[in-house]
């Protein structure tokens, strides 16, 4: 039984760490210049990115290459630079920030 709450524990506590870490990476990759949790600044907070995407198909993909690339006209006149002008952003880095940001509903 020990073993079994132990086994539990550290699996929340790698979950809990898996979301921490890609808050963390939202902040390194200066996402949060931009992007709050869940008040909107120069840019969407996340929660509103996750509830305007949620079960549409391919928005996942879709904002993966909006990440990386930038672009203008889904949320008003502000527009998103592309991962040039921000902190270099890999495409698995990209795809980890938007199934986290998918997720703050």
């Amino acid at each position: 039984m020990k073993r079994h709450l132990m086994l539990l524990s550290l699996l929340a506590a790698g979950f809990a760490n898996t979301a921490l870490a890609n808050a963390e990476l939202a902040e390194a990759k200066q996402c949060n210049v931009c992007h709050t949790l869940a008040k909107e600044t120069i840019g969407p907070s996340y929660r509103a990115i996750a509830d305007r995407y949620a079960g549409k198909p391919n928005a996942y993909e879709m904002l993966v290459r909006k990440v990386k690339s930038g672009g203008w006209g889904h949320w008003g006149d502000i527009a998103m630079p592309p991962k040039t002008a921000r902190a270099e952003l890999s495409d698995q880095e990209a795809a980890t920030l938007v199934k986290w940001v998918l997720q703050q509903k």
